[in-house]
């Protein structure tokens, strides 16, 4: 497994590999409607240690940014963005739960209320690329009967440069593939 590469490298990477511009953008939407199926993604987004919900704010920016439409985002109570006003697909979890829950608590009151086919953990520091979900959903059309999808990451610095990509996986070290992205 890749964990880290020399910086420019891996910048000429993501230019050349992961860097959509619109003809790309139009390509998936249009790829989309081609889809052999459309599974519903739940992405639930994880509380930070702390409790604090105002650091993921980019986080469900980036989710509500995807070009695969099939998705729901279930966020803590806080979370929520103030102009998601009337998107059905942003959930609050279980009111119930919110207060009180412990993380475990909040995580499993969203899969128990998800409609969605494949759940998706979101760390509250993570930053979906806009084509990830799309990426998702193809491989699940390759493979229909995938029961786990693991992603490549990397991390973004304070200057909003990604770096630090973690690539690759193979069977022996699958288990150290599995970090906070995955379906």
């Amino acid at each position: 497994m890749l964990t880290y590469v020399d910086f420019r490298l891996y910048s000429e990477w993501v230019q050349a590999h992961d860097t959509l511009g619109e003809s790309d953008r139009q390509a998936i939407r249009d790829g989309v409607r081609r889809l052999p199926r459309s599974p519903m993604f739940s992405v639930v987004l994880l509380p930070t240690p702390d409790g604090a919900v105002s650091a993921a704010h980019a986080s469900v920016a980036s989710v509500r940014g995807q070009l695969y439409p099939h998705w729901e985002l279930w966020v803590p109570r806080g979370a929520e963005p103030a102009e998601a006003n009337g998107d059905k697909r942003l959930r609050i979890i279980p009111a119930d739960t919110t207060p009180t829950a412990d993380h475990v608590g909040l995580f499993n009151a969203a899969v128990g209320a998800a409609d969605g086919e494949f759940i998706l953990p979101l760390p509250p520091d993570a930053i979906m690329a806009e084509h990830a979900l799309y990426e998702l959903a193809v491989a699940i059309g390759t493979d229909p009967n995938a029961d786990l999808l693991y992603t490549d990451e990397d991390r973004v610095d304070a200057a909003g440069t990604r770096c630090m990509p973690r690539l690759g996986c193979s069977l022996p070290t699958a288990r150290r593939c599995w970090s906070g992205s995955g379906a």
